[in-house]
């Protein structure tokens, strides 16, 4: 009976003894580290935000409900407002260039004084953007098309 009991103990404390096999896992080198540095040094998109207009083909905005635009890169998304409608659609974008997919989902109010139109076609030309501090700038080519404020 002793001997019984003994066994399970055996071989409890024979398996917890034993450590698990792991996989190779490479060690720090200074090559490595060099690696990491180096993808630090890779340009962040800064687009991931919600941005207000300010002006639109360098003229200021005389409106009651200023446009909106948020910027999901990762999922290559945007949406958000006309300054009257709710807006959603695709994009593309890398470092320097970005296009805005001409299916443009939006909902249908009617805005009295209120030049949608004329935004939303400003969106579709642009083909580059450059983010300083907080603002954005949507152009075509060299162009100012869209500033937009950091909200």
């Amino acid at each position: 009976m002793k001997i019984i009991m003994t066994m399970p103990v055996m071989c409890l404390s024979i398996l917890l003894s034993c450590s698990p096999t792991k996989p190779n896992t490479p060690t720090a080198t200074s090559d490595s580290l060099s690696a990491t540095t180096s993808l630090s040094t890779i340009p962040v998109i800064k687009l991931d935000t919600t941005w207000e207009l300010q002006s639109q083909q360098g003229a200021s905005l005389n409106v009651n409900h200023i446009p909106q635009l948020v910027i999901n890169s990762a999922e290559k998304k945007f949406y958000g407002s006309t300054g009257c409608n709710r807006m959603s659609g695709s994009l593309t974008l890398d470092e320097k260039t970005i296009k805005f997919n001409d299916q443009i989902m939006s909902t249908k109010m009617a805005c009295e004084g209120h030049n949608e139109n004329g935004f939303i076609n400003a969106l579709l030309k642009v083909n580059t953007y450059k983010v300083q501090d907080s603002l954005l700038e949507l152009s075509l080519n060299n162009a100012v098309l869209l500033t937009f404020r950091r909200k």
